[in-house]
């Protein structure tokens, strides 16, 4: 007679599964993220929402196909949307008992990388960078898509939003309303009153207090401009450079945008007006429509926000 213990319970899949190839022999199945401690899922529509002093935990799950006759190390860094990391792992992959050498085709072996969200991590999007490579050169592995299509040497996970709620309060209120993005509080200027000269600089601070996500990327132009003497200067980009898209703004999320303009050298002398508006790139430039706390629609859905005196 054989009497038989409680069978144990499997080990739960990865949340997402990938099915990317490093090399000849490796390959990523997939990958889960916890956020203390509680599982959040990197396929929704949108990404996790995270905030400053969260404990995050990806677990990695390898795979073996042949023979891997070395130890690779592998790397998970968090990259900002210059790719900057905002921290990062390094380490032999798997247990202590399942390091490379070991891993087959049958059984996934977990790998595991703990950050904790540093308290000034700004607002924005960052993706996890997956790779390996050889410790002794720090040779990375090419790294390839399950339907075959090279991704360099590493592979970019699903992003996540991390929201950090900025400090500071606008000089200026002006409570406009972009439709679908959100209401722009207010506004402080740098230098606030003296005028300034062809090839200055200055800066504007704008406040935003979102509605949520956007239905599109859009683009945000800041624009010096006089209709009889033309644009003095501008900036259109999208809110963070691009770090922290309309399309992923959550409810009442505050966003803080520093934009720095340099009065063009032949500008001509006069008085121009700083003029704020969202836009679609994507969809002929439309302009989004804004208006007034009283909903009021501003002329050609742009906010003059301030009058500023270029001098000769």
């Amino acid at each position: 007679t054989l009497q038989l213990g409680d069978a144990t319970q499997a080990a739960p899949g990865p949340d997402l599964l990938l099915d990317w190839r490093f090399g000849d022999h490796a390959s990523l199945a997939g990958v889960s993220l916890t956020q203390n401690d509680r599982p959040v899922p990197l396929d929704g529509p949108l990404p996790p929402s995270i905030k400053p002093g969260d404990r995050l935990a990806y677990e990695l799950r390898w795979l073996g196909d042949g023979a891997i006759d070395e130890n690779y190390h592998a790397f998970l860094h968090l990259l900002n949307h210059t790719e900057a990391p905002l921290r990062q792992g390094d380490q032999l992959p798997g247990p202590v008992f399942s390091p490379p050498r070991l891993w087959n085709p049958y059984r996934a072996a977990p790998d595991t990388y703990w950050f904790t969200v540093p308290g000034d991590a700004p607002s924005g999007l960052y993706r996890g960078a997956v790779g390996l490579y050889r410790f002794a050169e720090g040779e990375r592995l090419p790294v390839t898509s399950a339907e075959g299509a090279p991704l360099g040497d590493r592979g970019l996970l699903p992003p996540i939003k991390i929201v950090n709620p900025p400090a500071g309060r606008p000089e200026t209120r002006i409570d406009a309303r972009f439709a679908g993005i959100g209401t722009l509080e207010g506004y402080t200027l740098v230098p606030s009153e003296d005028p300034v000269r062809p090839g200055e600089t200055f800066t504007v601070t704008l406040y935003y207090r979102a509605d949520g996500p956007a239905a599109a990327d859009f683009t945000q132009f800041v624009h010096l401009y006089s209709g009889e003497l033309g644009m003095a200067a501008q900036r259109d980009s999208q809110p963070g450079d691009g770090g922290n898209p309309t399309s992923v703004w959550t409810p009442s999320e505050k966003i803080v945008e520093e934009v720095t303009l340099t009065i063009a050298p032949d500008a001509q002398p006069g008085i121009y007006e700083l003029l704020v508006g969202f836009y679609d790139a994507q969809a002929g430039a439309v302009r989004v429509p804004v208006a007034d706390r009283n909903g009021t629609p501003y002329v050609n859905d742009q906010i003059p926000v301030a009058v500023i005196e270029i001098s000769p």
